[in-house]
């Protein structure tokens, strides 16, 4: 490690559910040790599903909730700038769809934008 990197980054990272989250504690720990380096925002296109007597059964959840749009990524993501990148995966709709328009809002290029 370089002790003299200053490198941020800021993470959005989508699930179906808060359960399908993959290294959710890692993240968060990162997050809380690194605050002036690691951003780190979810979204979920549903918090819980519901149990059989129809009653929310989630604890209560503090992320976003939806597919990732324009206000979620200005409110969660870097402005462009000359020298920033963008890295994202996904399924191809929702690149197409979701992330490529929302980081264009942003001023991001294609240029600076990498999925895989």
């Amino acid at each position: 490690r370089d002790p003299k990197d200053t490198t941020k980054v800021r993470f959005l990272y989508a699930n179906r559910t808060p359960d399908d989250i993959l290294m959710r504690d890692v993240l968060e720990d990162l997050a809380a040790k690194h605050p002036e380096r690691f951003m780190l925002s979810f979204t979920v296109d549903q918090v819980a599903p519901k149990d059989e007597k129809n009653i929310d059964s989630a604890p209560e959840w503090k992320g976003h909730v939806g597919f990732v749009t324009k206000e979620m990524a200005k409110m969660s993501l870097f402005e462009a700038t000359e020298d920033g990148i963008c890295v994202m995966c996904g399924p191809p709709v929702m690149l197409e769809k979701a992330c490529y328009p929302a980081l264009h809002s942003l001023g991001h290029q294609d240029d600076n934008i990498f999925c895989f």
